[in-house]
C-alpha cells in the first residue's frame, strides 16, 4: 500500500511537471505528505508501469521544460533562449536527457528553485545583477571586444538614436561618428536622454573604469542580427533596451519607463494601493480572473501580411477569445484601440473598453489575481515591470525576447508562461493555466509573492544603477586595445530634462528631433 501511494504521489508531481512547467523550474508544489484524496482525483491510475508512456506522449512539453538554451558562441547554456520551443523529444539530444533526468528528481529537494523568496537590495539583487551581467556577456568571455571594432559596426543597421559612449578622464563622452554624416537617422532624444542620465549617476556614485566605450540603440526593435558578417570574428555588444537569441544587441538600458512621468504616477498609485496592507490581505481581495489592457502594438505582421487575420497577433487572438468565450476567469481581457482592419473586431463590443492610466490603471490590475502580458511592437512590453509589482499571477505570452531584469527571472518561479498558438485557429493553453493557478491558490499565491518582492527591491532606482554600474564594469573588463583618436562630446553635464536638452545633440553632426517631449503611452 505504501509503494502504490509512493507510486501515485510521484506520477501526480510527474503530470503537474507536464501540466504547468516550460522552463528549468518546477512550479513549487504541495508536499505529497499534505496531498488529499481529491487532490489525486484522476491520478490513482497512473502507476509505476505507464510513465514511460506518459513520458512519450508528452515529448513536446518535456522539450519545453528540458529546454534548448543553446546560443551561438555560447559554450554553455544561456539562461534566456527561447524557452517555449516544442521540438520531439528523441532529437533533443542533451536537452532531453536534462528533461528525463528531472523526471526522476520531481518529488525531492533538489528541484526546489534557488530563487529567494524575498529578495534585498544589498544581497540577492545584487547577486542577480551580477549573474545576469555575466551571462549576458558570455558571448565575448574568452575572445574579448576589440576596441578598433568599435568604429566598424555596422551602423547602417542602428539607425534608431545610435550613441557611441565613451569615458573620458572620469567623465561621460559621446563620439562624433564621421558616418553620421551620411545616414538618414531616426532619432528619439527623448528615450537617450534617460539612459544616460542614468549613467552619469552612476559615474558619480560609482565610477566607471576610464576609457570603457560602447555602443547603444534605442529602438523597440533589435537592430544587429547574429548573421552579420561585417566584421571579423565577433561584434561588439549593442547595448539596447532589449535582447535575443539570435541578436547581438543585449539588454544593458532600462527603459525610460523605470524614470518618466507614467513611471512616477504608476509608483504613487502602487504605494497608495499597498498602504497599510499586508501581502496576505490584498491577496485575499482579488477576484480570481484575470486581466488585460492594452494596445494591439503586436498587430502589424497580422494587418500587414496575413489580410488581418487576429490568429496572427497573440493581443487580439487571446482578446477575441474571452470576448466570444463567456468565461468569467477571462471576461476582463481587452483593448483600448480596436482595429477595424482586424476580423472581428469593428462588431467586438466587448473587445475594447476606455483606456486607464496612472491610478486607475494600477487600481484595477490589483483587482486580479492573474494578470496578462504580450510582447508589444518589439519582442518586449514596458508593461512587465508593473506587473510584477501588482502581487498578482503574471501569465506571460511566450516570446524569445527580454529586458535585462526579465533574463534572469524564471517561468513557474516568477511568471508563469503561455502559448497563443499565434498563427494557427486553435486556442492556447491560457484558460487551462488560469484554472490550474486557480484550483491551486497557494502555490500561486507563492509565484505572485516572489515577483512582487523582485520588483519592490530589485527595480527600485537604486538598485537599476547596480545593474547598469555591474554591465558596464564587467563590459569594461573584456575591452582590448586603446581607443581610437575620435571627435567627443562632453555629456556629463546631461542631468535632467533641461541640461540635456542641447547637449545631447552635438553628439551628431545633423540636427536631431527634440528632447523635449515626455512618456510614452504603456505598450
Amino acid at each position: 500500500m505504501a509503494a502504490t501511494m509512493q507510486t501515485i504521489q510521484q506520477s501526480f508531481a510527474c503530470v503537474m511537471l507536464l501540466l504547468v512547467t516550460t522552463g528549468a523550474h518546477l512550479l513549487p508544489y504541495t508536499e505529497p505528505t499534505k496531498l488529499t484524496s481529491n487532490t489525486l482525483r484522476g491520478v490513482e491510475a497512473v502507476t509505476a508501469n505507464n510513465l514511460q508512456n506518459l513520458l512519450k506522449s508528452n515529448r513536446s512539453t518535456l522539450q519545453a521544460v528540458g529546454g534548448t538554451r543553446s546560443q551561438g558562441l555560447h559554450k554553455r547554456r544561456s539562461r534566456r533562449s527561447d524557452k517555449h520551443t516544442h521540438e520531439d523529444l528523441s532529437d533533443a539530444g542533451e536537452s532531453g536527457k536534462r528533461a528525463k533526468k528531472m523526471l526522476e528528481r520531481v518529488g525531492t529537494d533538489e528541484m526546489r528553485t534557488k530563487a529567494p523568496k524575498v529578495y534585498d537590495v544589498d544581497d540577492s539583487c545584487k547577486i542577480h545583477w551580477k549573474k545576469t551581467a555575466k551571462e549576458l556577456l558570455i558571448p565575448w568571455a574568452e575572445s574579448g571586444v576589440q576596441r578598433e571594432s568599435l568604429g566598424r559596426v555596422p551602423l547602417a543597421a542602428l539607425t534608431h538614436t545610435p550613441m557611441w559612449l565613451r569615458m573620458v578622464k572620469g567623465r561621460l563622452h559621446c563620439v562624433r561618428d564621421p558616418r553620421f554624416k551620411r545616414l538618414r537617422l531616426r532619432m528619439k532624444l527623448y528615450r537617450a536622454m534617460h539612459y544616460i542620465i542614468r549613467v552619469n549617476r552612476v559615474v558619480d556614485s560609482r565610477g566607471l573604469p576610464e576609457g570603457t566605450e560602447w555602443w547603444t540603440q534605442h529602438s523597440d526593435f533589435l537592430k544587429v542580427p547574429r548573421s552579420v558578417r561585417k566584421l571579423d570574428g565577433v561584434p561588439p555588444p549593442v547595448m539596447s533596451v532589449a535582447g535575443g537569441p539570435d541578436f547581438w544587441d543585449i539588454p544593458a538600458i532600462p527603459f525610460m519607463s523605470f524614470s518618466d512621468r507614467i513611471s512616477s504616477s504608476e509608483s504613487a498609485a502602487f504605494n497608495a494601493e499597498k498602504k497599510g496592507l499586508t501581502f496576505e490581505d490584498r491577496w485575499a481581495k482579488k477576484k480570481a480572473s484575470a486581466f488585460f489592457l492594452g494596445g494591439l502594438s503586436d498587430c502589424a505582421n497580422a494587418v500587414n501580411h496575413h489580410n488581418g487575420d487576429p490568429n496572427f497577433c497573440a493581443r487580439a487572438k487571446v482578446i477575441l477569445q474571452a470576448a466570444t468565450s463567456g468565461d468569467e476567469l477571462i471576461s476582463d481581457i481587452q483593448t483600448y484601440t480596436g482595429n477595424a482592419k482586424l476580423k472581428g473586431f469593428s462588431t467586438c463590443s466587448k473587445c475594447t473598453r476606455e483606456v486607464l492610466k496612472g491610478y486607475d490603471f494600477v487600481s484595477e490590475l490589483m483587482k486580479h489575481k492573474y494578470v496578462l502580458n504580450f510582447d508589444g511592437a518589439g519582442n518586449w512590453s514596458r508593461r512587465m515591470a508593473p506587473l510584477l509589482n501588482s502581487g498578482s499571477v503574471i501569465l506571460k505570452s511566450e516570446s524569445n525576447g527580454y529586458q535585462f531584469f526579465e533574463y534572469g527571472l524564471e517561468p513557474g518561479v516568477h511568471y508563469v508562461p503561455f502559448s497563443a498558438k499565434v498563427g494557427r485557429p486553435e486556442h492556447g493553453n491560457l484558460i487551462p493555466r488560469i484554472n490550474w493557478l486557480h484550483e491551486f491558490d497557494d502555490i500561486a499565491k507563492g509565484i505572485a509573492r516572489r515577483a512582487e518582492s523582485f520588483a519592490d527591491s530589485c527595480l527600485s532606482q537604486s538598485s537599476i544603477d547596480d545593474f547598469v554600474y555591474e554591465i558596464l564594469s564587467s563590459y569594461s573588463r573584456l575591452q582590448k586595445g586603446r581607443p581610437k583618436q575620435n571627435m567627443v562630446v562632453d555629456i556629463s553635464k546631461c542631468r535632467d530634462r533641461k541640461s540635456c536638452r542641447n547637449v545631447l545633440e552635438k553628439c551628431f553632426f545633423k540636427p536631431a528631433q527634440s528632447i523635449a517631449r515626455g512618456g510614452q503611452r504603456r505598450k
